[in-house]
């Protein structure tokens, strides 16, 4: 899960003692950007096993004869249905190629994971802050 809020991303990831954040803006140039398309991949290859799912379903819907004398509405739903198990399966294979190449940046820069996204500290924004009083 990744949060954005304009200027750099939270990378929200669960652990044992709950969900853990990391900044973006705390990683190294090169490896923010590897991050970055490490999540766009993934993100990609969800969007892509929905499609997988919906079209596997088309078909099981389709072919079985179980679905054959359903009405059209009960049709519908069972492609919805069906499609997200589909999607489910693709994206469990997904997780399995992906979790631990995202996990491994999140132990490369463990000194920067937080469980409280308020304890995060950004290094440039505090730089860049303007002290008004």
């Amino acid at each position: 899960m990744v949060e954005d809020d304009g200027l750099e991303r939270f990378y929200v990831v669960g652990s044992n003692e709950g969900l853990a954040y990391l900044l973006s803006n705390n990683l190294p140039f090169g490896d923010r950007d590897r991050l970055d398309r490490l999540y766009r991949a993934y993100q990609r290859n969800k969007s892509l096993a929905w499609f997988g799912g919906i079209w596997l379903g088309m078909e099981t819907i389709l072919r079985v004869p179980y679905f054959k004398g359903m009405a059209f509405g009960w049709k519908v739903l069972s492609l919805v249905g069906v499609g997200f198990l589909y999607k489910q399966a693709f994206t469990y294979f997904n997780g399995q190629q992906y979790g631990p190449l995202i996990s491994a940046y999140f132990r490369k820069y463990s000194e920067h994971v937080k469980n409280d996204p308020f304890q995060i500290t950004d290094r440039k924004r505090e730089y860049y802050e303007i002290d008004t009083a």
